[in-house]
């Protein structure tokens, strides 16, 4: 039977799936809630038995055998899972994903060991630099500090990584992201919000552009012909998002809304030494879940995309 190790601290604890599942309420009533009294981070971490444990949370890139991508969410939601769902049986790019549930409280998923990530998102830029490509879903700018921001910029300008942004409530102009280092690199030009306004979710039916349908960011099937029509077959998604794209990106992915209004959905853009991405969807997990069971858009749109964000990024 498969089985998982647990981090609590910094002990590992050996689980079954089926014993895991067991005490996952418990687990979620103890780490979404907490406890005003707790004076540090509490943190639950999964990853494989047969998975090495090279480094602490300081390590170097080079201590990485796989290529690693940080997933970081501001809240439990649907996607992470999905995405991960959509790699089952892919050891390579190795996804670790650190989930806050709480106030300086964290979910961390797939890492190498206990220390990895144990107080949140990286601090220093050795640590954040051990990674190949760095997702950011929906969590608010205001969680990083200014360091955390020049870091995240860094990550593409100085160390050629990968950089992905989601879409969502707490992401780009909506998230406070304006005028930040991130809004410097990424593909899309992020404007300022009204504060407090509520986000509106506007329904999209997305279509590749030209660009998209041979572009190794968005392979979804071995000819142009299938690829046109598994695009089609695919259920409406949301975004709260709407932006616009950069001079010198390129738009792989359009949605329109119900009003026949065109918006950018996937924008890329490959600089000086790394690259950047923007997805303005929210919920591309209602690809996994469409009527047609066989669909393969959800799972083979993730994994080309994710192989795309490592590639050619050096150690």
């Amino acid at each position: 039977m498969a089985s998982f190790r647990v981090a609590l601290g910094s002990r590992l604890f050996p689980f079954t799936i089926a014993s895991a599942i067991a005490i996952c309420p418990i687990w979620a009533a103890h780490f979404v809630r907490g406890t005003e009294a707790e004076s540090s981070p509490s943190h639950v971490a999964l990853s494989t038995p047969g998975q090495s444990s090279p480094q602490r949370a300081g390590g170097t890139s080079k201590d990485i055998r796989r290529r690693k991508i940080l997933y970081m969410e501001g809240a439990p939601r649907l996607e992470p899972k999905f995405i991960q769902r959509s790699r089952d049986g892919v050891a390579d790019p190795q996804v670790v994903i650190l989930q806050r549930t709480a106030d300086r409280k964290y979910l961390r998923l797939n890492v190498d060991g206990p220390d990895e990530l144990r107080d949140g998102f990286p601090r220093t830029s050795e640590e954040l630099f051990a990674y190949r490509g760095l997702i950011l879903g929906p969590i608010e700018a205001s969680a990083f500090t200014p360091e955390q921001h020049q870091m995240i910029a860094d990550f593409v300008g100085v160390r050629g990584g990968g950089l992905l942004v989601l879409g969502g409530e707490q992401s780009f102009g909506e998230g406070g992201w304006s005028g930040t280092p991130l809004a410097h690199v990424a593909p899309v030009i992020i404007a300022s919000t009204e504060t407090g306004r509520p986000a509106v979710a506007e329904q999209l039916r997305v279509r590749p552009t030209a660009e998209g349908l041979n572009h190794a960011a968005t392979q979804i099937a071995d000819s142009t012909s299938e690829a046109i029509r598994l695009w089609q077959e695919l259920p409406d998604v949301t975004s709260v998002n709407r932006v616009d794209t950069k001079p010198d990106a390129v738009t792989l992915l359009a949605g329109t809304d119900t009003s026949g209004r065109e918006q950018v959905v996937l924008a890329v853009q490959t600089q000086r030494r790394g690259k950047a991405a923007a997805f303005m969807i929210q919920d591309s997990w209602r690809w996994a879940v469409t009527r047609k069971v066989d669909s393969p858009v959800h799972e083979k749109f993730w994994r080309s995309l994710l192989a795309w964000l490592v590639d050619g990024v050096p150690d």
